[in-house]
């Protein structure tokens, strides 16, 4: 988060909410957190890998960040 953190502007995605599919990892990781990062706030789905999501949400929450995760 930090390094995606150093390249977004907060406040990029204010007001943004986004279902981001698949975003426990991959790409699908890397959305939800600039999306997080730039202020928006994603709602993460999986279909496997709920401690992954889970870890996902807490790095996005831990640095000032709002996220939360469906299966």
């Amino acid at each position: 988060m930090a390094m995606i953190g150093e390249r977004v502007s907060w406040g990029e995605f204010s007001g943004q909410h986004a279902l981001v599919a698949g975003g426990s990892r991959g790409l699908g990781e890397a959305t939800a957190k600039i999306l997080a990062a730039g202020g928006g706030t994603p709602l993460i789905t999986c279909h496997q890998g709920t401690a992954d999501a889970e870890r996902v949400v807490r790095e996005i929450t831990e640095t000032g960040g709002t996220a939360s995760f469906a299966l």
